[in-house]
């Protein structure tokens, strides 16, 4: 049915409004599908969870996308353009949708420090770079820090533990030290 309304909404050069709709449908899929991956994971940090979530638009909404722009007869350079936007702006939402995810487990992960994939923290920078979420990891990673960490009953040497831990994955996952700053 939406394959058929795109081609009626470009003989009424409406075709442009398509593009919100498809957008909000796909990013309800989208969040659905990021959550339901991680429901299912085997690990408590979603191992290949960026992977996943990548394979699964590049083979099904990706092309679901192409399908729908591919209904109407002639596309001019505008419509390309904007398959071209709703493209990047999914993988956006994707790289988003990672980060929120990972960052509210960084806590964790950096507890388990000692068992974790190395893939799962290069994931975790590489989506939070291109999200620009590297400020709210840290200000929510400080967050847990202050009120599951730094609490009455803490064992010292676990404080001291976690944050040489907290040292070595941030190093991996901020490379730059931009986040350093805010635990100084």
């Amino acid at each position: 049915m939406l394959i058929n309304v795109s081609g009626i909404l470009y003989e009424l050069d409406y075709f442009d409004k398509i593009y919100d709709i498809i957008y909000v449908l796909i990013s309800e899929k989208l969040e659905a599908y990021a959550n339901n991956v991680e429901e299912v994971s085997d690990t408590p940090t979603g191992t290949p969870f960026l992977h996943r979530l990548m394979d699964y638009f590049s083979r099904f909404i990706k092309s679901f996308i192409q399908i729908i722009y591919a209904r109407v007869a002639q596309i001019d350079e505008r419509q390309k353009g904007s398959l071209s936007d709703l493209v990047s702006r999914l993988v956006y939402l994707i790289f988003e949708l990672h980060s929120k995810k990972m960052i509210g487990k960084l806590f964790d992960i950096i507890l388990d420090a000692e068992e974790i994939d190395i893939n799962i923290l290069h994931e975790i920078r590489e989506s939070t770079e291109k999200s620009h979420m590297m400020q709210h990891l840290a200000k929510t990673l400080i967050q847990q820090i202050k009120t599951r960490l730094l609490i009455p009953g803490v064992i010292t040497q676990s404080i001291i533990n976690y944050f040489i831990n907290t040292v070595k994955i941030l190093q991996l996952v901020d490379p730059t030290g931009t986040i350093y700053g805010n635990f100084l």
